[in-house]
């Protein structure tokens, strides 16, 4: 009987000890001997992630390689029955913009990728980026932090459905959701009110320190106003955008209604104190038809005064720091017809420049510069553009490729020579 309990006793510390050899714990460090936290160690079969220790454990049996991916660092490749040592050494990537220049060409470099998410959206936070970032579904999203090292200092895990990031005309980041909104901040997320939000703040598209403009913009109307908002709480209405064909097809809903269906639109308005023709045109649909587009007129801030691309009326309307009317320009940038209603604002000069697609490439105009000069991207379909200190930044995956979409960016040319005068995208009348 003895002899039997010291064989079973024997099996078992054989088995613990085979046990124990068909796993791997080890810990990742980089250069300086700092743990690297939220690597991927895949075996083929199994992944895991390095914890704020930078250890992990995974399973080894049958295995002889395993993969390690960090965002930042350079990917490391383990033989198992090689390992001496329980520390592993990943090496940091050099994370400097880099271009290089062919025939006159010059090609866009990654800012940021992985290997295991896609990016949704990015916003710019003084020197650092915002990112929205999925894995397995894009309605859930991790919140990711990056600064100018690729290194990632924050992260939120979200419950509800990300949409996009906005920024408001104080430079305040919010992230809209499904059902929710939040104001975004390095130590945390504040949920805010949805009405309050969607009402007050995204209406807001320029401010100063004596006064705000409100705009009344909605995606059914052919017309909004901007209105002046003092600190008092007075308004005044400073401009009118409409679109007059698009205004005259709005109205004629109500006309072409059959008898007995304008008489139920009339008892509805005097319900509910709606307007009639709102009413007609949401009733027939014609708000989602093939002949309805969206108004698109905006107003942005450059240095001390105010610019509205009416496109409605061919004008750039400039107000001075009072939201008082100043001058009128002629405009023709628009009458192209690859223009895509999209004018992007560069986040550090002010400058503004218009968008255009051809062929899936887009072209960006410098209206700012009071030139006819384009310059084109280099990836065809990018998505997201965004313009800071003349570096265009954007959302690119490669078509039919396994690739994950990463962030790039490309310097702007015909920066500081923009010649061709006589040629202007906005020529100046200095009518009022």
């Amino acid at each position: 009987m003895r002899i039997q309990h010291f064989l079973l006793a024997v099996v078992m510390l054989l088995l613990v000890a085979d046990a124990n050899a068909q796993r791997l714990e080890a810990c990742l460090v980089d250069q300086d001997g700092k743990p690297v936290s939220g690597a991927v160690i895949t075996n083929g079969n199994q992944q895991v992630y390095s914890n704020a220790q930078g250890c992990f454990g995974i399973d080894t049996l049958g295995i002889k390689h395993l993969r390690i991916n960090r965002t930042g660092f350079d990917p490391l490749k383990v033989e198992v029955t090689m390992l001496s040592d329980n520390q592993l050494l990943m090496h940091r990537k050099d994370n400097t913009l880099k271009t290089f220049e062919v025939n006159g060409i010059v090609h866009p470099d990654t800012i940021v990728s992985s290997p295991v998410w896609m990016i949704k959206d990015y916003v710019f936070w003084g020197d650092s980026i915002w990112l929205l970032t999925w894995d397995k579904r894009p309605d859930r999203c991790m919140l990711r932090l990056f600064d100018q090292q690729n290194r990632e200092l924050k992260a939120y895990k979200l419950q509800d459905q990300a949409e996009r990031f906005f920024k408001d005309a104080a430079g305040t980041i919010y992230l809209e959701c499904l059902s929710s909104v939040y104001l975004v901040s390095m130590h945390m997320l504040s949920s805010i009110g949805t009405d309050d939000y969607y009402s007050g703040i995204r209406r807001v598209p320029v401010m100063n320190d004596s006064a705000m403009v409100y705009s009344t913009w909605r995606n059914d109307r052919p017309e909004f106003a901007y209105l002046k908002l003092d600190r008092k709480g007075n308004y005044d209405t400073v401009l009118t955008v409409k679109d007059k064909h698009l205004r005259d097809l709005y109205f004629a809903e109500f006309n072409f209604l059959s008898f007995k269906d304008q008489t139920e639109i009339r008892r509805r308005c005097r319900r509910t104190g709606e307007d009639q023709y709102d009413l007609a045109a949401a009733y027939t649909g014609f708000t989602r038809s093939i002949w309805w587009h969206p108004l698109y007129s905006p107003m942005m801030k450059q240095n001390n005064q105010f610019e509205t691309f009416d496109h409605y009326r061919d004008s750039l309307l400039i107000f001075d720091e009072h939201v008082q009317r100043s001058s009128q320009e002629t405009m023709k940038f628009h009458e192209d017809k690859s223009y895509q209603k999209q004018l992007i604002q560069d986040e550090t000069t002010g400058e503004v420049y218009a968008l255009y697609l051809r062929l899936g490439v887009s072209w960006l105009k410098n209206l700012s510069k009071n030139s006819a000069e384009e310059f084109r991207l280099t990836h065809r379909y990018v998505d997201k553009i965004r313009i800071k200190n003349h570096q265009v930044f954007y959302l690119f995956r490669p078509f039919e490729s396994s690739q994950n979409t990463f962030l790039y960016s490309e310097n702007a040319p015909f920066i500081n020579d923009l010649k061709d005068l006589s040629n202007c995208a906005v020529n100046c009348d200095h009518s009022n």
